[in-house]
């Protein structure tokens, strides 16, 4: 005959049914919270890849001279944040000062863009940082290319922050070092066009 169940029996089951259901419902309650903190990260994580900037710095030789050019090829605007010239390691405050290390002629013709500090570079767009005809200048700014290093802060609408830097197998997307104390600035020309484009004569 089956053994009846006796009170002693009931110590190896101290748990009912309704502990049981009340587990159940804080595990629910637990896995419910965590993938509601999963989608709030997948949601931000896309949102700042969406608008997630990426400069290139290239140095650029054709037919038509020589220089430097800039682009966002990223899917979001680029914020910059500083921007470094250096001859020989050194770094120069201005284009006038950059001719002057490199070796150009006192006066030449050259064309310049200058990103100011906060100024949002939209996706996809380009630029000639520096860029000079052929000529006597072109052929001085080819020769000491190599000792010419061009970096830039930028960041996204979320503050993030990498650095630029023009040369070859550079990685993209690495943090920014401190800000340097020297910056290159815009030289104040008389014959100017719109800010974003000036061509003139650099003075002696």
């Amino acid at each position: 005959m089956p053994k009846q169940a006796t009170e002693n029996d009931r110590t190896y089951w101290p748990w009912n049914p309704d502990r049981w259901i009340s587990l159940s419902a804080v595990i629910i309650a637990g896995c419910a919270l965590a993938l509601s903190f999963y989608e709030g990260y997948a949601i931000r994580r896309h949102n700042r890849l969406s608008v997630k900037p990426l400069v290139m710095i290239s140095g650029t030789v054709n037919e038509r001279g020589s220089g430097w050019k800039l682009s966002n090829v990223g899917l979001g605007p680029a914020i910059v944040r500083w921007i470094e010239v250096t001859v020989n390691g050194k770094p120069v405050e201005n284009w006038k000062e950059f001719g002057k290390a490199v070796g150009l002629p006192e006066s030449f013709e050259f064309r310049y863009w200058y990103p100011a500090r906060a100024t949002a570079i939209p996706s996809h767009h380009s630029g000639e940082l520096f860029w000079v005809s052929p000529g006597p200048a072109d052929n001085a700014l080819r020769s000491t290319s190599a000792k010419i290093t061009i970096r830039m802060c930028y960041c996204s609408a979320y503050d993030e922050c990498w650095l630029a830097t023009g040369g070859p197998n550079v990685p993209p997307w690495q943090p920014c070092p401190p800000e340097p104390e020297v910056r290159i600035e815009a030289h104040k020309l008389t014959d100017t066009k719109p800010q974003d484009e000036t061509v003139g004569l650099l003075p002696d």
